[in-house]
Formats: C-alpha cells, sequence, structure tokens
C-alpha cells in the first residue's frame, strides 16, 4: 500500500436538507467522515498544518506491513480538492541528526509547511529537559531523503520560537526569536523580534533585521500575522485592549497598539495605529491593502500598506470576532461573538468602501442542530470550511466537514422577500438588546423565557418593547420598561417604583393590542426578602395602569410565575405558576387571575 499516494473524491453537493424559506448565497459542499479520520475540533489545542495550498482535515493510525504503526495525516489539496494520506516518516530521521539534536529516538518534530511533495519539519534540541536550540529539516516523499538539519536560532528560557507562516508561493516561512528580559518591570510580553525567513526550496535562511518593540511599563503582545498574496508584505499586529490600560495606568498613553508592516523585499518597516483589541484581519487580493477589525469598539478600518495611512473608516457592532474575505476581493464577512452579540448574523461588507451589502442570518446557515456553528478560514483564506458533530459525542469530533465557496459577489436580499422580512425583524429584535446592553439595562436571559413572555417584542404598532433591571447603586436596582422605534430609538421610558437596598428581576412581559405591555418580575424588597411577585401594566403611551404585589414568603399564599403568562380577553391576565399554602410547606400548581385593575381575582390550586 502506497500511504502517500492513496486519495479519494472528498466532496459530494451538501444534501443537508434547509428549511424552504431560507436562503444562502453561497454553495457548501461536503468531505464525507471517512475520509476525515480523526479530527480533534477547532479547538486551540489542535494545530492543523495549513499551508497556502494543503489544510490537515484529521489524521489515521494504520498497522503497516512490518507491524509498525503509523500516523496519515489527511491533507486537503486545494488544487485538486481530494484528500492525500500524509506520512511523515520519523523512523528514518538520520541518526546524525538525532545526536545533533540530543535525542536518541524522535520524540518531537512538527510539520511547519507542506507543498504536496516536500514536508518541512521543526525539530527542538532539548537538553537536561530544556530547549536549547530550534531546527528546519525537509523530507522529499518522492526520494524518500531527509536533508541536512539546518539551524532556525538558539532559545531558551528567555528566547522563543515564533511561527509566521509561509507565503502563497510557498517560497518562504517567515518566523522570529523573540526575546524577554528578566527584570521585574520587564518580564512577560517580549521587547524584542529577530526576524528571519527559511527559504523553502534552497533550506537557506535568511534574516529581516530585530524589531524592537516600543518602550513601554508592560509590553503589548504580537497577536496576528497577515502575509499578503504576493508575499512583499508581513504585517504583524499587537493586541490591547481597556483592561490592559486599567492594569499600567501610568503608560496609558501609549498603550494603543499598532501594527507592524514590514516590506520583505526592502528590509524595512513602518507602522500605524490599528482598533484596539483587534481580530478581524484580512489582506486585499491585489495585496494593496489590508482591512481590521475591533472587538471592543467594532470599529472596521482600511489601510493602505505602501503609505500605512487609513483610506476607509466605519463603526459596526462590537465583540467583531474574525473576517473572511471572498476571493474575487469584492466584500468581506464580519462575524461576530455570538455568545455576546444579539445580531445572530455574518455582515456583507465591500472590501472598497466598507459600508454594508446584507446580512446572512446564522440560523439560514446553520440549519440543522448536527451543523457546528462557525466558520474557519484555511490556505491562505480561500477557503473557509464548518463542520458537522454528533451531538452525543463530548469530545465533538467532526463528523463530516463542509466547504463554503464564496461567490464573486453577494447581492442584498429583495425587497419585500420572505429572506428580507425575516432579516428586519431579527434586526429589530437586536437593535432593542443592543440597546438594553448599551443603557444598563439587564435582560432575562433566553432559556428562561415562558412561553410567549421575553425581554424584547415588537409592539402591534410595530415598535419594540424592551424590559429588564437597571441597577442604580451596588445594591438597588429597578424595573424599566422601555419603547423604542425598529432601529433603537427611544420612545419613552417607564421605571416602576423601588426604595433603598431592594433588588428587581430582569422579569419578562407579554404585549398588549394598544402597543404596551404586561411585565412580571421578581422584587426583593429589602436584603433579606424572600421575594414578591410583581405584575405590572403599562399602556402603548408609557401610562402605569396598574403595579401589582403578591404575597411573599414566609406568608401562607406566596405565589410565583414559573410557566408563564396570557392575556384574555377584556383585558384580565392569566398567570401560571406555584403557590406555597403553608410557610415551610412544599409548593402547588397555581393559576390566578388577575383584573384588567390589577386584583388577584381568582386563584386556583
Amino acid at each position: 500500500m502506497n500511504l502517500l499516494k492513496a486519495t479519494s473524491t472528498a466532496l459530494l453537493m451538501l444534501s443537508l436538507a434547509s428549511p424552504t424559506n431560507a436562503q444562502i448565497p453561497w454553495n457548501i459542499e461536503i468531505i464525507k467522515p471517512e475520509v476525515i479520520g480523526r479530527e480533534p475540533g477547532f479547538s486551540s489545542s489542535f494545530s492543523p498544518i495549513n499551508s497556502p495550498n494543503y489544510f490537515q482535515l484529521g489524521r489515521v493510525t494504520v498497522e503497516q506491513a512490518d507491524g509498525t504503526r503509523a500516523s496519515l495525516l489527511k491533507m486537503l489539496d486545494y488544487k485538486t480538492m481530494k484528500v492525500t494520506n500524509l506520512v511523515v516518516p520519523m523512523d528514518k530521521f538520520p541518526a546524525s541528526h538525532r545526536e545533533v539534536l540530543a535525542m536518541k529516538t524522535v520524540f518531537n518534530g512538527d510539520v511547519l509547511h507542506y507543498n504536496g511533495k516536500v514536508s518541512t519539519v521543526k525539530f527542538d534540541r532539548r537538553v537536561n529537559y530544556k530547549n536549547t536550540g530550534e531546527f528546519a529539516c525537509q523530507y522529499d516523499h518522492e526520494k524518500g531523503q531527509w536533508s541536512e538539519l539546518v539551524s532556525l536560532g538558539k532559545v531558551d528560557d528567555l528566547h522563543f520560537f515564533y511561527p509566521m507562516g509561509a507565503d502563497r508561493e510557498e517560497n518562504y516561512y517567515y518566523y522570529a526569536i523573540t526575546h524577554r528580559v528578566d527584570y521585574a518591570s520587564r518580564t512577560g510580553e517580549p521587547t524584542r523580534y529577530d526576524l528571519a525567513r527559511f527559504d523553502l526550496k534552497t533550506r537557506k535562511v535568511d534574516t529581516l533585521f530585530t524589531l524592537d518593540m516600543p518602550k513601554r511599563e508592560h509590553y503589548l503582545h504580537l497577536d496576528h500575522t497577515m502575509i499578503s498574496p504576493d508575499g512583499r508584505w508581513l504585517v504583524l499586529s499587537e493586541y490591547g485592549d481597556k483592561a490592559w490600560r486599567r492594569s499600567y495606568p501610568k503608560d496609558a498613553k501609549d498603550a494603543q497598539p499598532v501594527a507592524y508592516i514590514i516590506d520583505t523585499q526592502k528590509k524595512k518597516y513602518k507602522t500605524c495605529r490599528i482598533p484596539d483589541v483587534p481580530y478581524g484581519h484580512v489582506i486585499t487580493p491585489d495585496s494593496k491593502y489590508m482591512i481590521l477589525g475591533s472587538y471592543e469598539t467594532g470599529e472596521v478600518v482600511k489601510i493602505e500598506l505602501e503609505t500605512g495611512k487609513p483610506v476607509a473608516q466605519i463603526k459596526s457592532t462590537t465583540t467583531i470576532f474574525n473576517f473572511f474575505l471572498a476571493p474575487s476581493g469584492n466584500y468581506f464577512l464580519v462575524d461576530y461573538d455570538e455568545e455576546k452579540c444579539p445580531r445572530k448574523v455574518y455582515d456583507v461588507r465591500s472590501a472598497t468602501d466598507l459600508k454594508l451589502i446584507t446580512s446572512v442570518m446564522l440560523d439560514d446557515l446553520y440549519s440543522k442542530p448536527e451543523m457546528s456553528r462557525g466558520l474557519k478560514a484555511i490556505m491562505d483564506g480561500r477557503l473557509l470550511i464548518s463542520r458537522t458533530t454528533d451531538p452525543k459525542d463530548t469530545l465533538n469530533h467532526a463528523t463530516a466537514v463542509l466547504i463554503h465557496r464564496l461567490p464573486e459577489n453577494i447581492k442584498p436580499n429583495e425587497p419585500g422577500s420572505s429572506v428580507a422580512k425575516r432579516l428586519e425583524r431579527a434586526e429589530t429584535i437586536a437593535n432593542g438588546k443592543l440597546y438594553a446592553g448599551k443603557n444598563g439595562i439587564e435582560l432575562n436571559p433566553p432559556q428562561y423565557d415562558m412561553g410567549n413572555a421575553t425581554s424584547v417584542t415588537i409592539t402591534s404598532d410595530k415598535n419594540v418593547i424592551v424590559t429588564g433591571s437597571r441597577w442604580l447603586d451596588d445594591e438597588t436596582s429597578e424595573e424599566v420598561i422601555t419603547k423604542l422605534t425598529r432601529s433603537g430609538e427611544k420612545i419613552w421610558e417607564v421605571k416602576l417604583p423601588t426604595v433603598k437596598q431592594a433588588i428587581s428581576s430582569s422579569g419578562m412581559h407579554i404585549l398588549t393590542p394598544d402597543g404596551g405591555c404586561v411585565v412580571y418580575f421578581m422584587y426583593y424588597h429589602h436584603p433579606k426578602s424572600y421575594g414578591i411577585g410583581r405584575l405590572a401594566l403599562v399602556n402603548g403611551n408609557g401610562k402605569v395602569i396598574y403595579d401589582t404585589q403578591f404575597n411573599y414568603l414566609p406568608n401562607p399564599n406566596a405565589t410565583y410565575m414559573t410557566k408563564g403568562m396570557e392575556l384574555m380577553q377584556g383585558g384580565p391576565v392569566k398567570i401560571y405558576g406555584e403557590i406555597y399554602p403553608t410557610p415551610n410547606g412544599t409548593s402547588l400548581p397555581w393559576t390566578g387571575t388577575v383584573s384588567p385593575e390589577g386584583k388577584l381575582v381568582k386563584s386556583d390550586y
């Protein structure tokens, strides 16, 4: 069996059924699970080979003819879209090389790059369990030969190898040897980077220059590396945020992160200011511009690489996580932190002026429970992948890999289409949640909603109601009901009465026909309170019609909503929950009816 040449066609058109009203504006293909092997996931603990033309999908272990076991790396070929079994035969590693590396047996070796014919592997030289040097060695799979060892640099407790990756033409692999100093005021991040590149064809090391970091109370670290498609520009970006500046107030003014734009041809560099907490990083296909975003502020900026000057800048939603640039260079997707961002979409923005083109709803793209949410850019960003998983697998291994091919352009949704209507509704709800976040209003977590009772809804008059609690000081909070336009502008706000040291829960509401709502929340009126169920009716103009408080423990007949509420014809509200008939007894199912005037007129249990 020739393990290296064993290939299989990887792609099938995605057969996972999507909702009939879902529209995904690009093609998705599926790589069958038997082709992947074992894939440990997209976690930080898994560092696959991600060369410009090859990506490691997974691996399998097989027994060879001589009884030994070999690990097969499952490599996806960008040009053929077939999967090849890659084997790097460490058992054939020359004894003379092991002697240089102080190895009796080969116990380390990371594949830095693979081009279909040659693997470039990095080895550590460890003496007394300490790393003393980094070396590169290439294995030619066609000839079955290892090359000579090449020293990449000396390392120790204060000097480390910093990988950066290969250019698209696969001429060089870029890296640095970082320097740290050992006195207290300078410990932590590197103070200097000795930049170099390993020639993937001649195996020569070409030193670029030493990059000295700006002197700061505490150094910022390099967080991201980009290499332009033409190989000319190497861009290294720093990371800084508000927490960092609060920790080092003496150095707050020069704590702003910068990008180092390195001209690899002239071996010179320039710096430019970049947004705090930079999470989106792409270079356009023409190698003229880079686009970056900020998780913290929502800034998106386009910078010319030749000059280091910004040429376009806009404000987007905060919690930017990543950018995915289409191979055409016409647009890019903006990925947000789904846990923190109310907008469950990928924004599609023009790569020319950064303006919003449209948005793709995540629920449309990930339409089945087994489809793992989240994209990953591979092969120099030219392909995107996601996965399917078995919900029963706690280790979250992939059962299939999905290939996403972004088209040349993505057009806005057709006005009035079902997709446009659903997107507009989702964005309206998100605007309400964004308003709450900006104005200190804590919302009820969606998983604790009860039936139709929730925190943000669209009213009968096409506006938005937001209900939640807001802290007045460290020990007092109040219940807030706010009405907004669909774009998130305040129409009115109502604050229900409270007292010092009283705490109001976030609560939830149902809508009324006049554009108002009925809100229910728990009210802890003093520090030792068991909590009072509280129900308020606010009409469409923001007038409080009633504000009713129910009995509370340890008094008998304490009542709590646990299963939601509904508005009955004529205005009464029916509440479904539990009642505690005795001070220390168990609860019983309870249904209460509140009159249009706010009186509890019926209590069934």
